[in-house]
């Protein structure tokens, strides 16, 4: 889960993990439920691919410079955390819930009330405003096992340089038509058991040929003590 810059100004946007397919985005609202505003146009930051919305805007938070002085603060750095900590005490009332799940909760259970899945490309909420109440109250686990958020297009973020619902398709469609071919679906021919690898031809000689002369240098060993035994028992001639 990551939060969307503050606008996407240059193409640079697109590369921050928020746009990408699966990928919860969390944008900032104020106690009225309204988005953000830009700190220099005050206009409502409208960020694409956004998943859903949390309070944001004028967060009692420590200050930059002091653990002691309490400050307001505004941001999705802000709004983030609180969306990852719903989830997080979802997973923990419901941990046979997968993480796929959670997600699905998340966005049908926006809002204060209950309503049709729906997405809004343009309010800068998504699926709606994160409820915890609302999320806790359903179990996650009557949802598919399924990420909903792999339809996002990084493209609107000005990731260009990211395939497109289109030629994903096309990479998915041609894997499943190599993966379907009669040469890809042909079980490997077994080895036959009369040929002979030359490599392993060599390296058995080797073997045998350092055994052959291991036994030799033993036999050697043995031979020369015995005759030194012999001699040294032999009498000394008068």
């Amino acid at each position: 889960m990551r939060h969307p810059r503050t606008a996407p100004r240059n193409k640079r946007n697109g590369e921050a993990p928020n746009s990408l397919r699966g990928v919860v985005s969390v944008s900032a609202i104020d106690a009225n439920g309204d988005p953000m505003k830009d700190s220099r146009t005050r206009e409502p930051v409208i960020v694409p691919n956004v998943t859903t919305a949390a309070a944001g805007i004028n967060i009692i938070s420590n200050s930059s410079t002091s653990w002691d002085s309490p400050v307001l603060s505004s941001g999705t750095s802000l709004a983030t955390p609180i969306v990852a900590g719903m989830l997080a005490l979802a997973a923990q009332k419901y941990p046979n819930a997968t993480g796929n799940q959670l997600i699905q909760s998340l966005i049908h259970n926006t809002g204060r009330d209950d309503h049709p899945l729906a997405y809004n490309p343009t309010d800068g909420l998504g699926y709606g405003a994160a409820s915890l109440t609302r999320l806790l109250s359903v179990d996650p686990s009557q949802y598919p096992d399924e990420n909903p958020l792999l339809n996002k297009d990084p493209r609107l973020n000005g990731a260009d340089y990211l395939p497109t619902d289109a030629q994903l398709a096309a990479a998915q469609s041609a894997l499943g038509t190599a993966s379907n071919s009669p040469a890809a679906s042909a079980p490997a021919p077994a080895p036959d058991p009369t040929s002979t690898n030359p490599v392993d031809g060599i390296l058995t000689g080797v073997i045998i040929a350092g055994i052959i002369i291991l036994v030799l240098i033993i036999a050697a060993a043995i031979i020369t003590i015995v005759l030194v035994t012999r001699r040294a028992k032999r009498p000394p001639r008068a």
